[in-house]
C-alpha cells in the first residue's frame, strides 16, 4: 500500500484501483500503484520522480521500486531522463511516456502482431502435415483449424478497437 504521508484519500483510493487492476491482470499490486502515482504526478520529463521519491511514496524499499520502474520502462508505459543531482550524481527522472490512448494503442498492435505470428506458426504446423497422412492427423488437424479461425478473430478484434480508439481519441 502507498505511504499515507504523500497521498489524500482520493488519491489513495485511486493508488489502490490501479494495484487491484495490475493484480488481476497478473502482475503486483505495486507495480499498478507505481503506474497509477507516474500517471497521476509525472507527465512529463519536468514531472519526472525518481527512485527514492517512487520507494517513499509506495513504502517499498529503492531497489524494488527501481526493478519495478525498469518493468514499466520495458512495458514502455513510462520512460526517464537522467540528469546530476545537487550531489554530482547521475539520478533517473521516471514520468509517463505516453498518453493512456497511445499506451492502449501500442498495447493493441502488440497484441496483433502476436496474434499474427501464432497464426503463422499454427498454419506452419498444419502444413507439415503430409496431405496423404491427413487420415492419421485429423483430431489435430481440425483443432488446428479451429485454433487459426480463433486467431483471426481475435487479430479482427483487436484491429477493430485499434480503428475505434484512433476515431475516438484523435
Amino acid at each position: 500500500m502507498s505511504n499515507t504521508n504523500f497521498f489524500n484519500k482520493p488519491e489513495k483510493e485511486y493508488i489502490q484501483l490501479f494495484g487491484k487492476l495490475y493484480k488481476k491482470r497478473g502482475f503486483t499490486n505495486t507495480l499498478g500503484q507505481i503506474f497509477a502515482i507516474l500517471s497521476y504526478k509525472a507527465n512529463t520529463p519536468e514531472e519526472g520522480l525518481d527512485q527514492q521519491e517512487i520507494a517513499r511514496m509506495i513504502d517499498r524499499s529503492v531497489s524494488t521500486a527501481s526493478r519495478l520502474l525498469n518493468k514499466l520502462v520495458d512495458m514502455q508505459y513510462c520512460n526517464f531522463i537522467e540528469q546530476i543531482n545537487e550531489n554530482d550524481r547521475r539520478e533517473r527522472k521516471y514520468y509517463m511516456s505516453k498518453s493512456i490512448n497511445q499506451i492502449a494503442s501500442r498495447r493493441f498492435k502488440f497484441l496483433i502482431k502476436e496474434s499474427k505470428e501464432l497464426k503463422n506458426e499454427l498454419i506452419s504446423i498444419q502444413d507439415e502435415i503430409p496431405k496423404n497422412q491427413q487420415d492419421n492427423h485429423e483430431e489435430i488437424s481440425k483443432h488446428l483449424e479451429y485454433l487459426i479461425s480463433q486467431v483471426e478473430k481475435l487479430i479482427e478484434f483487436y484491429s477493430r478497437v485499434l480503428k475505434l480508439s484512433k476515431e475516438l481519441f484523435d
